[in-house]
């Protein structure tokens, strides 16, 4: 219980916050209550609480009296005396829940969380079904460390009544806060059947991988093919699971599994776990049998952190023999799940490649597989390579000390933006794509961070069609309306930004800042480079330019990427995703101008990719932010509406192929195996 929560119920014959019900109807009572809290309003505490004494004394055996008196010194941050007073009355009247849920609020805010939970835990015995204690109780247990605990008492209720509503949110609530997500997902499911408030726990209701009770309701899922939301951008086949012999004609999406054999499926065939047991929230006898298999599937996720526990110590213990004229192994890993990452892993290890390494390049062969860190250790280790390398991860764990490894960062990730230390080792090396990503680095490491800019893959990337054979102006790219939080001041703020970028005005670091000290923004939401805000403003802003230009334009107009179709001006020029590769090509392939926009750089993967296709890079003019080189001479920049209408009537002073052969795959296979070349032969 809050302060602010106790103001906002002020009544004395209402019930207050935490606290219980004023149950004495004593007008002479009521009047000293209210005369209390006003001299406590006036800032005559001692005044205020020399009347409630007086009056306690006079009602020395009212356990309400008592305890409103001591919420009100609570109230007023009277910490001990309300303490004292709430105790006082948990004393006279021990099963009142009430008594002991406002005694933990005053603990819990006084900072004294252990004493707060017995006081929560002793409210819920008198009250199971008391569901906001149970959340403040889980809260604080999860702050103490003590998931187990609060997780056992919780389980005691439930066990008492499977079906309560507010023991199964609170469970879920715990289970999400710890991952076991089949737990999580299980009591979350008799949660949202049986209560009658399905927002109190904000867990995600949506399609997961699942188990079915039989095989036939594991079929008619898997005929549907539902979507299962991997990122907020990849989107998956839900696997639908069941314990029996395989089907014949069944959908690749329905895996019968063996109990006898199920944990070894999992640690061995990638194949992504099951996030939700399907059953019949009110039957009690399926919710019995589905809490068995709830706990059965999250020890298979158990198994695989040990797997990948042993692993790790068996890679990180093992030498790697460097041949002195033999070729040396690459070890690179990556996901489906991302975009620019894989692609740029896979490029590296053509590279490394054609440069007579051996390469492992370690990727989900489907859409139905996962990468779990098990699975990657034992691929690593049984490759035993000389040198890995890490997009946006130092992923260092399980390596010897004599193994090269390179972590490039292209994004300012969690694991550096948190600005957590990074455990270095001596053969750890550093790199990033940008100052604003050597800026978080900084914060995380003393150690020096070189520059690595984005790279092509020119087997893929090439110019196709002459510039006389292309009648185009495209953009790749999604729209980042999605990343805005909708908080107070952002459309004003949306509206002031999107107005200057019109008139070609700087927006200046002073700006930004005095933005977001008027609308009490969070710091990172108007970064330059990577807050959601700014960086929509700009996007939207050019890429609206274009589409209004279009009907003017001897070209034709055509936007991909995601959620475009949302936006009115976009959406009749808007043509859906692309994939990066081959298609991506072709696009470019298609133009003979295509946009590159960004608020902070003007060199980017996105850059070079459009001048290794032939087309002619058109480029925001975000010079006052971003690293040179600029490539003024290779490309066109703009910076308002009509600049870039004149833009798109001219072409470059110089080739846009420069820019290409600057950025490319195999020139950066060789500057990182020339270090480690370098320290071998230094050795």
């Amino acid at each position: 219980m809050s302060s602010q929560e106790q103001k906002e119920n002020p009544e004395p014959g209402g019930t207050p916050p935490g606290g219980p019900a004023h149950r004495n109807d004593d007008n002479p009572i009521a009047s000293a209550i209210e005369e209390a809290r006003n001299l406590y309003r006036r800032g005559d505490i001692q005044a205020a609480e020399s009347l409630l004494d007086r009056q306690i004394e006079i009602s020395h055996h009212n356990s309400s009296v008592i305890c409103l008196a001591g919420i009100l010194a609570f109230e007023y941050r009277s910490f001990n005396r309300a303490i004292h007073l709430v105790s006082r009355a948990t004393l006279l009247e021990p099963d009142n829940p009430d008594f002991h849920k406002s005694l933990g609020d005053i603990l819990a805010e006084k900072g004294n969380r252990e004493a707060a939970c017995l006081q929560y835990e002793k409210a819920l015995e008198l009250q199971p079904a008391a569901g906001d204690v149970m959340l403040r109780l889980a809260d604080l247990r999860i702050q103490l460390n003590q998931l187990s605990s609060v997780a056992d008492f919780l389980t005691r209720l439930f066990d008492r009544n499977p079906l309560d509503a507010a023991v199964n949110g609170a469970l879920a609530y715990v289970y999400d806060k710890i991952q076991h997500v089949n737990k999580a997902n299980f009591h979350y499911r008799i949660y949202a059947c049986h209560s009658k408030d399905h927002d109190c726990y904000d867990l995600p209701r949506q399609t997961r991988d699942c188990l079915f009770f039989s095989a036939e309701e594991a079929r008619s899922a898997a005929i549907e093919r539902q979507s299962v939301n991997q990122t907020v951008a990849v989107k998956s086949t839900q696997l639908c699971y069941y314990f029996g012999r395989p089907l014949d004609d069944a959908p690749d999406n329905l895996i019968a599994l063996d109990p006898n054999t199920a944990i070894e499926f999992f640690t061995t065939s990638q194949y992504r776990i099951p996030a939700e047991v399907r059953f019949d929230p009110r039957n009690p006898e399926e919710v019995h049998s589905a809490s068995i298999l709830a706990v059965f599937m999250d020890q298979i996720r158990v198994a695989l952190q040990l797997r990948s526990d042993k692993e790790t110590e068996l890679a990180a213990a093992q030498e790697p023999e460097f041949p002195p004229n033999g070729p040396l192994r690459v070890f690179l890993a990556a996901s489906r799940l991302t975009i620019v990452m894989q692609h740029s892993s896979r490029g590296l290890a053509r590279a490394f490649e054609r440069l007579g390494c051996r390469v492992c390049f370690l990727i989900e062969e489907n859409d139905y597989q996962e990468i779990t860190l098990a699975h990657r250790m034992a691929t690593m280790r049984a490759f035993n390579p000389h040198i890995t390398l890490s997009i946006n991860h130092l992923n260092n764990g399980g390596l010897h000390p004599a193994v090269f490894n390179f972590a490039w960062w292209q994004d300012a990730m969690p694991n550096i933006s948190s600005g957590q230390p990074l455990a270095l080792r001596e053969r750890d090396f550093l790199y990033s794509v940008y100052p604003e990503i050597d800026a978080f680095l900084a914060k995380c490491t003393p150690a020096p961070v070189e520059r690595l800019d984005f790279c092509i893959d020119q087997e893929i990337f090439f110019p196709k069609p002459p510039p006389q054979r292309r009648n185009k102006v495209v953009f790749v790219g999604s729209s980042y309306a999605l990343n805005l939080s909708k908080l107070p001041g952002e459309e004003e703020t949306i509206r002031l930004l999107r107005q200057m970028v019109a008139r070609g005005e700087p927006i200046t670091d002073e700006l930004l800042a005095a933005l977001t000290t008027r609308y009490q923004f969070p710091a990172s939401l108007l970064r330059y480079d990577t807050g959601p805000i700014y960086t929509h403003v700009i996007r939207e802003s050019a890429v609206e330019w274009l589409c209004e230009l279009a009907p003017t334009l001897d070209l034709e107009v055509e936007v991909y990427g995601r959620w475009w179709e949302k936006n009115p001006i976009v959406a009749p020029y808007f043509k859906g995703l692309i994939t990066h590769g081959p298609e991506l090509a072709r696009i470019y392939n298609e133009a003979r101008y295509a946009l590159s926009v960004s608020s902070y750089q003007i060199k980017s993967q996105r850059l070079a990719e459009i001048a290794a296709c032939g087309a002619i890079p058109v480029v925001f003019d975000a010079r006052d932010r971003a690293e040179p080189p600029f490539w003024e001479n290779e490309s066109l920049l703009f910076r308002t509406r009509e600049e870039l209408r004149v833009a798109l009537t001219q072409t470059p002073k110089a080739s846009p192929e420069a820019i290409a052969a600057a950025y490319s795959f195999d020139a950066t296979a060789r500057r990182l195996l020339d270090r480690v070349l370098h320290v071998l032969e230094g050795k």
